[in-house]
């Protein structure tokens, strides 16, 4: 029997990455990104219909990877709020949108699953004057989710 797991954030990076590895381990995986690639579907993760009706088209879902994020290399002195809140939206509500629809097909689907928030481990950069430090854009969210 095949496993199906799903992917934001899938047409590059660490989420094309994980896409490969699943598929290697078996899995068939269904990858979507705002900017896709070939057998990637076009998807902004901040609008909460395009996520549910993408999760809802996935039949037999077991798993979700929300890999989907954006970062910025600017100093927090010259960063905007609106860059800011972009960045918040994407990773951490991209992120709960995801899963939120995940979780519901899955639960539905009487077999349950598993949710990994990739895009909350990611570090975005802040720079003070000469100090660096880290900022976590998702700390909010747990490193996995069963449902």
């Amino acid at each position: 029997m095949s496993r199906l797991l799903a992917i934001t954030g899938g047409a590059s990076g660490i989420g094309a990455a994980i896409g490969t590895a699943a598929r290697g381990a078996g899995w068939e995986t269904a990858l979507a990104d705002r900017m896709p690639a070939e057998g990637c579907t076009a998807l902004d993760v901040t609008d909460a219909t395009a996520v549910a009706d993408w999760i809802e088209g996935i039949s037999g879902l077991q798993g979700l990877v929300c890999s989907a994020g954006i970062s910025a290399a600017t100093p927090i002195l010259d960063t905007p709020p609106d860059l800011f809140r972009r960045i918040l939206d994407v990773n951490v509500t991209g992120s709960f949108l995801a899963a939120q629809a995940a979780a519901r097909a899955m639960v539905g689907g009487g077999k349950g699953g598993a949710i990994w928030p990739a895009a909350g481990l990611v570090d975005t950069e802040i720079r003070f004057s000469n100090r660096i430090g880290g900022f976590h854009a998702a700390t909010s969210v747990q490193p996995r989710v069963q449902v």
